[in-house]
């Protein structure tokens, strides 16, 4: 190292590149780091939320025959329970019926919680999550809410995050 005119080492240019090269590579992994999380996130959150969009659609496309088996009115505003797992369906009494109803012939071990909103006959919402859900987290949920929750120590699967569909007009 050269010394300037005050007696202070100086470093020279090749320190000095070499010095901002591994500021801009540890820059760089931050940046490419942070990028990747959120993508986990995003991907993870979707994931979630298509779990609901997927009971909403069974309930949609077979609402007549469930309807029928679960005696719901064609006004007012509902919400229905239960539970799922790949083929199986279970409804959790309530309102309009006495017992649990069951879509599928086997249960082997639940892989989730539904939820559905109905109004005036009409499948408008629907929930999932990893527990069973309570009247009060019924609500909407909002896309950047949901990403802020989930949690990276926790690999991007906090129970806390329920997935949320609504249909569209």
């Amino acid at each position: 190292m050269n010394k300037d005119k005050t007696g202070k080492k100086k470093l020279s240019n090749i320190t000095r590149i070499f010095i901002l090269l591994f500021l801009f590579f540890i820059f760089s992994i931050l940046v490419f780091g942070a990028c990747i999380i959120d993508q986990i996130k995003t991907d993870s959150l979707k994931s979630i939320n298509e779990r609901a969009a997927y009971n909403y659609r069974f309930f949609n496309d077979n609402k007549e025959f469930v309807f029928n088996k679960l005696n719901i009115p064609d006004t007012g505003t509902y919400y229905i329970t239960g539970e799922e797992q790949a083929d199986y369906y279970l409804v959790y009494k309530n309102e309009f019926i006495d017992n649990d109803v069951s879509f599928s012939k086997d249960k082997n071990g639940v892989t989730g919680y539904w939820a559905i909103k109905v109004a005036d006959n009409n499948v408008c919402e629907a929930w999932w999550s990893s527990h069973k859900l309570s009247e009060d987290e019924l609500v909407p949920y909002d896309f950047k809410k949901q990403k802020h929750k989930l949690k990276l120590i926790n690999g991007f699967r906090d129970d806390s995050i329920i997935g949320y569909y609504k249909a569209r007009k």
